[in-house]
């Protein structure tokens, strides 16, 4: 890790307020691993709005941050994940998945359910929904079976839904289940 410079005085500002308001919280440890003496951190905090600004505005002292690699590897994985997950609950409400559905495959309150319902003008149905044909169940099933090497199963359902695009993410899932075994 090496340090890279902050050169903007409004973001050199807010990181001196930042070492206050460990100060102020009694924090000492992660400014005298910085490196700062007690006399320093005496005149930090002594410091007066005025002058916060004004150190904020000078060259030096030299006020940088330090980026994690691997901690910033982490959070974009983290945000790549979050937004595969959105992109496959958008996926689900656009499709029709029911609510049991949906809290099943995601952490969602009623009223969440109901949000994104209203936003994608996804009807709510009441009751069981009609099955295909025994043909058809019987290709669904067997598409199903071939999509195994999927561990996430609503990975799985979204790929069984694009091959039978014309069903509901509801009726596959009651064609999958309707021997009431599990996936």
């Amino acid at each position: 890790m090496s340090l890279i410079q902050i050169s903007s005085p409004n973001l050199r500002v807010m990181v001196i307020l930042q070492l206050m308001e460990h100060l102020e919280r009694g924090n000492l440890a992660p400014l005298v691993q910085a490196g700062l003496d007690p006399a320093q951190i005496d005149r930090l905090r002594a410091l007066q709005s005025a002058d916060i600004v004004r150190l904020g505005q000078m060259e030096q002292p030299v006020i940088g941050v330090l980026v994690d690699p691997d901690g910033l590897d982490l959070a974009f994985s983290t945000l790549r994940a979050r937004a595969e997950q959105e992109e496959l609950l958008f996926y689900f409400v656009a499709n029709r998945a029911s609510i049991a559905m949906l809290r099943r495959f995601f952490t969602l309150s009623r009223d969440m359910i109901d949000g994104y319902r209203a936003s994608y003008a996804s009807e709510r149905r009441v009751g069981r929904p009609s099955l295909p044909d025994a043909d058809t169940r019987e290709e669904i099933d067997r598409s199903w079976a071939a999509l195994r090497e999927n561990t996430d199963l609503r990975v799985r359902y979204r790929k069984l839904h694009q091959q039978f695009h014309t069903y509901s993410l509801e009726t596959l899932y009651a064609v999958v289940n309707e021997a009431g075994e599990q996936p």
